[in-house]
């Protein structure tokens, strides 16, 4: 584990969200979430497919959400629309 791959079947919706964001992904076991500036903005530990997060207290802008799973890591942009 460890590695980026960005072939590991997740969803991130809604995308853009001026809220709360769904992440699913097999085996997802934590979501970090990193603004713009690569600072982390969010960390959550994950226990199954499905991980729900409030991204509603962060300013506007693009988001990357890096997501640790059974398989691997895989990495998707989130748009934060107010």
């Amino acid at each position: 584990m460890g590695e980026i791959n960005n072939n590991i079947p997740v969803a991130v919706y809604p995308n853009p969200t001026s809220g709360n964001v769904k992440i699913e992904a097999e085996g997802l076991q934590r979501i970090q979430v990193y603004n713009t500036l690569g600072q982390l903005v969010e960390s959550h530990q994950a226990d199954g497919d499905v991980l729900e997060c409030d991204l509603s207290r962060h300013v506007a802008g693009v988001y990357l959400v890096r997501m640790e799973t059974a398989k691997g890591i895989a990495t998707k942009r989130v748009v934060v629309a107010k």
